[in-house]
């Protein structure tokens, strides 16, 4: 009997079609060495260029995968740096009260060590207390913030909380990323944004929104006939990539779609068009990165940025999904919407309908996950399936594996 194969075997002989361990979902020893060997390690997105537009502007983030509170803030210079939310003194939290704002500088409220924007210690009082015995070479040029690795790629800031990362960067996304997308993001303002907890493995969240096959089901009420058409029934992909950690999917649209009277209503005012015919017909205007294969029929892509960011681009608007792991079983979910700012009333009401839409969408999404961990806990089934169409999933679980030492199946390597 001959051995099951995959389509994607010769472009991609390191996937492993292994079942998939639930070991991986519902263990803390998996989670701390997900926490140690992965987010500790790995280039994180952190926030947008948009938040930091003028010199002094900043916003604090927490970061409890990694242990740590970081400050994000924007020099007097333009540049962009992150640095540990921390006082060199005696440790407090400096920034404890304002997430976000603009300011000259930063005071810590136990003594008042001051600091500038580009993390430089410049005032200490009575500094005469601190010089000499019982402080040796006490130097304020030694004792700024410490500051983290950052960087920008397309207006989203990253962060690596390694003192000594092992890549840039550009690096780490790639030439096949890295130069791809100029100007698809820079332009868009933020329209919503739904932020939540969820009882469930990050892994499970990042999951459901890197394959199409459960939108003809999950979404039978809301999205599927946009994606699912009688030639492609299932939602299939139109292409696919796999990079090192990264991956790219291109989906198309059901052009045969009857848009009910609400849709119609709203695409009279908008300012774009999931099935604009001037997108799919001349793909040429949009960046390489965005529908790389140039695919007819296309709507949307998936960009699968290691570990824990998808980006949707799609015609005139794109969605991101961040997901910050708090265990093993318990993430905070961040969704984000971003459209051009709307020119008049009706494009406002039309903005809005598509809020409503995508938010009922992500909810049907949502609902599904913490019962999937609730029962993934249960013991069971040691292991779940993963089709041929799921196979960002396997890349993505395949990597992870890898990085922990283990193999997708759950045995140690």
């Amino acid at each position: 009997m001959n051995e099951p194969t995959s389509r994607w075997q010769a472009e991609y002989p390191h996937l492993n079609f292994e079942p998939l361990s639930v070991k991986g979902m519902t263990t803390h020893e998996r989670y701390c060495k997900e926490r140690d060997l992965i987010f500790k390690k790995s280039w994180l997105y952190i926030a947008r260029t948009l938040e930091l537009p003028e010199p002094g502007d900043y916003v604090v983030r927490e970061l409890p995968v990694c242990g740590t509170s970081l400050i994000i803030v924007r020099g007097e210079d333009g540049q962009v740096r992150a640095f540990h939310n921390m006082c060199s003194h005696r440790g407090n939290k400096l920034v404890r009260v304002e997430p976000n704002g603009n300011v000259r500088g930063f005071k810590c409220n136990f003594h008042g060590w001051t600091y500038g924007l580009d993390g430089a210690l410049v005032v200490v009082p009575d500094e005469e207390a601190f010089l000499g015995f019982p402080n040796p070479g006490f130097e304020r040029c030694d004792l700024g913030l410490t500051e983290v690795a950052c960087d920008v790629w397309e207006t989203f800031i990253f962060v690596n909380v390694d003192p000594e990362p092992e890549t840039t960067l550009e690096e780490y996304l790639g030439p096949q990323l890295w130069d791809q997308y100029s100007g698809q993001f820079d332009d868009y303002e933020l329209v919503a944004c739904w932020d939540m907890e969820i009882k469930a493995n990050w892994k499970i969240i990042i999951d459901s929104f890197i394959e199409i096959y459960h939108f003809k089901t999950l979404h039978g009420k809301t999205a599927a006939d946009m994606f699912c058409s009688a030639e492609n029934p299932h939602g299939h992909m139109a292409a696919m990539e796999l990079f090192e950690r990264h991956a790219r999917m291109s989906v198309t649209g059901n052009f045969e779609h009857k848009a009910t009277p609400s849709e119609q209503l709203a695409a009279k005012f908008a300012t774009e068009d999931l099935f604009d015919s001037e997108t799919v017909t001349e793909p040429k205007a949009l960046p390489p990165g965005v529908n790389p294969k140039r695919v007819e029929g296309w709507i949307s892509d998936s960009l699968v940025l290691f570990p824990n960011l998808i980006v949707n681009p799609l015609p005139g608007w794109f969605i991101q999904h961040h997901v910050e792991p708090l265990d093993f079983n318990r993430t905070n979910y961040q969704y984000r919407l971003f459209k051009m700012p709307p020119r008049t009333a009706g494009e406002e009401i039309a903005q809005e309908y598509s809020k409503v839409f995508l938010r009922d969408t992500v909810r049907e999404d949502v609902n599904t996950l913490e019962g999937s961990q609730l029962m993934l806990e249960s013991g069971a089934k040691s292991h779940i399936l993963l089709g041929e169409w799921e196979v960002l999933l396997r890349h993505m679980h395949g990597t992870i594996a890898d990085m922990v030492g283990e193999t997708l199946s759950g045995e140690p390597k």
